[in-house]
């Protein structure tokens, strides 16, 4: 069929009227997921969806473990503290709130930490190449060169 479109418009030119298509043809096509797609979505869900049941159960079980039996070391601490970034919001639960602001002040004072260290060399690097210029000022003045 549009090879005979084809010739015709090339033999009659504006002769020919163009043929009137439905409106469901001329509209693009919608561009849809296959089954596998939406099933292959559906499982990615689902398996995020076990990785934070599964963070949130650590956190439980590290808290219970804290509080009964008193396992209050470092590794606990930061453990405990990086899960509070991960788990499923808990304002009701003080401890959660405490943690998760420790972990937010660890990382600002990291982050200052780093800065303050970069201004400092940076400082350091300035007063180097200062002093290396007066250096070099004080051996041509004392040694004229005729």
């Amino acid at each position: 069929m549009a090879a005979v479109r084809h010739a015709m418009r090339r033999l009659g030119g504006s002769l020919l009227r163009p043929t009137a298509t439905s409106p469901a043809a001329a509209a693009p096509r919608r561009l849809t997921h296959s089954e596998s797609l939406a099933s292959e979505q559906a499982r990615h869900e689902e398996v995020l969806r076990k990785v934070q049941q599964k963070t949130d159960e650590l956190y439980d079980v590290l808290c219970e473990a804290e509080r009964d039996f008193c396992t209050s070391s470092w590794r606990n601490t930061r453990m405990l503290q990086h899960l509070s970034m991960r788990v499923t919001p808990r304002p009701w639960d003080w401890r959660w709130r405490i943690r998760r602001f420790n972990r937010r002040f660890h990382n600002v004072a990291e982050l200052a930490g780093f800065i303050s260290l970069y201004f400092g060399l940076e400082a350091l690097k300035q007063e180097v190449k200062e002093k290396e210029k007066h250096a070099a000022e004080a051996t041509t003045a004392s040694c004229p060169i005729d």
